[in-house]
């Protein structure tokens, strides 16, 4: 793909602004725009003596410009970077087999971060379908459930983290995107109580948009999870808030749920599986004898509704493109059954945890 120009930021500015606020890095060439973004605009920058991200967030989601959302969602990035960074508030919850990646700089007047790059690597979802064996899934699993119990469990009920990661503006906008949406997505399926689920899906998002509990990652899926050989680098952290444990681990669960339905092969739907499970586990485990106060029945239970949504919107709702579920149409038993599977867990019916 080639440079591209786009908005108030373009790749010549991108040029110029690493090199005026990074001058000790040489660039060796034009930045490239990366694809597939939803919210914010990335150039990958290469330069000596390493490449770098360089991350814009404008006034609008960039998969639809007539949705606006609060350009300050970089700042809480930035905060998120800083403290798991090392030195950092959070820096025990980090290692090198998995962290965020570095911070390098942040202009909170014009919106943007440069970062770390953490090179040309498979999300996820792409190294569980072709790069992993089952142990690896495993493993992966269990240290991405380490790294966010560690991080539910070291900001639980932490003030000072409730006020730095006060995301309110950013959880409007999903509860509007994504649970407001829920009640006329079951009726268009003419799901018989697709009333009294669609009010707890919208019940769901109010109380997600109140003070939460603890920082969450806020946007744990595939795509936001590298497999490098340096170890695992979780990304995208502008959605991160003080909220609540459900919407990290309802939201992984329902993606890997997504990905083992689509698998391409039996072996790889086996992978995916070990690593949900892995996942699961140490997550409960990493929180120790905190784990029914962070994570308790309730909690869980309200993941599994979150996950519902989720589930809902990625296979017949607003989110479909460019995702598992592309190009298929509700006559597809693939897509029917993940309907079926999202009922069961708004209804409570099915766990996936």
């Amino acid at each position: 793909m080639p440079p591209h120009e786009k908005g108030p930021m373009n790749a010549a500015e991108v040029i110029r602004l690493v090199g005026t606020r990074l001058p000790s890095s040489r660039i060796t060439g034009d930045a490239w725009i990366l694809g597939g973004g939803y919210l914010n605009l990335v150039w990958r920058v290469p330069a000596k003596p390493r490449s770098v991200i360089f991350k814009y967030a404008p006034p609008h989601l960039v998969s639809d410009p007539s949705i606006s959302i609060d350009q300050r969602r970089l700042d809480i990035e930035a905060r998120a970077l800083e403290a798991l960074g090392p030195g950092g508030d959070l820096s025990p919850v980090a290692s090198q087999a998995i962290r965020a990646p570095a911070l390098l700089d942040h202009d909170a007047a014009r919106h943007f971060i440069i970062m770390e790059d953490i090179g040309e690597y498979p999300y996820l979802g792409q190294w569980l379908f072709r790069g992993a064996d089952e142990v690896a899934a495993r493993d992966a699993g269990r240290s991405i459930g380490a790294f966010i119990g560690g991080l539910h469990r070291m900001t639980y009920q932490v003030e000072r983290f409730a006020s730095s990661f006060d995301n309110a503006a950013i959880q409007g906008v999903r509860s509007g995107s994504l649970y407001r949406m829920v009640p006329a997505v079951l009726a268009s399926w003419t799901i018989p109580d697709s009333t009294a689920l669609g009010r707890n899906a919208i019940e769901l998002g109010e109380s997600l948009e109140k003070p939460g509990r603890c920082l969450t990652m806020g946007d744990l899926w595939p795509n936001s999870i590298i497999i490098s050989v340096s170890g695992i680098r979780v990304i995208d952290w502008e959605l991160a808030h003080f909220g609540r444990p459900l919407q990290d681990i309802g939201h992984l669960a329902a993606h890997l749920w997504m990905l083992g339905q689509r698998a391409p092969e039996a072996q790889a739907a086996v992978r995916v599986s070990a690593c949900l499970e892995a996942f699961v586990t140490a997550y409960r485990e990493s929180l120790g004898h905190d784990s029914s106060r962070i994570f308790g029945l309730e909690e869980a239970r309200l993941a599994m509704v979150h996950a519902g949504c989720e589930i809902l919107q990625r296979s017949v709702g607003n989110f479909t493109e460019q995702y598992l579920y592309a190009g298929l149409g509700r006559a597809s038993p693939i897509v029917q059954e993940a309907v079926r599977m999202a009922v069961s867990l708004l209804r409570g019916e099915r766990d996936l945890l």
